[in-house]
């Protein structure tokens, strides 16, 4: 996959904003695959201005930040850009984040290892009946602990939701 400088990004929407071409021949003057780029980085300016357009690398959020955003969209009725330019995060990360708790709840939401591979690598089997229930043991500790953790979330979920949307007091 090409890299394209931020200076060349620019210059692309700045041309493109001043009405100097298509988002077609802007490509094609430039040198570029597809037009599709080009409007994916107008989009990008006009939701997050020319800062959306730096290459920023990976940053590790928060679970806390995500259930944030995540929460502000779904239960704001706004939409993605919106959300993107309050949070200043990009339409993409927010819209995998939202997908992936859909799919998965918090859990969705939870950073994942840096070794992709650690759960293809293969555990040792236990030979004995103490190591089977040793490893059962900690099997079902590990488990109990997510548990915790999603509990733990949900609770901050909560406090997030009720700091954000008071509910009303009915009167009698």
């Amino acid at each position: 996959m090409k890299k394209y400088t931020f200076e060349l990004k620019k210059r692309v929407v700045k041309e493109y904003l001043d009405g100097q071409g298509s988002a077609l021949d802007l490509a094609a003057k430039h040198g570029m695959a597809t037009a599709s780029l080009v409007a994916r980085w107008v989009s990008q300016v006009r939701s997050g201005g020319f800062k959306a357009l730096h290459n920023h690398g990976w940053i590790r959020y928060p679970l806390e930040f995500k259930m944030e955003v995540v929460d502000y969209y779904l239960n704001n009725h706004v939409s993605l850009s919106a959300t993107a330019r309050y949070f200043e995060v990009d339409n993409p990360t927010i819209s995998k984040w939202v997908s992936n708790y859909r799919k998965k709840g918090i859990d969705g939401l939870e950073p994942k290892d840096k070794d992709r591979y650690q759960s293809m690598k293969k555990q040792p089997r236990p030979t004995t009946e103490k190591e089977r229930h040793l490893q059962a043991e900690q099997r079902l500790e590990h488990e109990l602990y997510q548990v915790k953790m999603d509990r733990d979330a949900l609770k901050k979920l909560l406090d997030v939701t009720r700091k954000n949307h008071p509910m009303e007091t009915k009167q009698k």
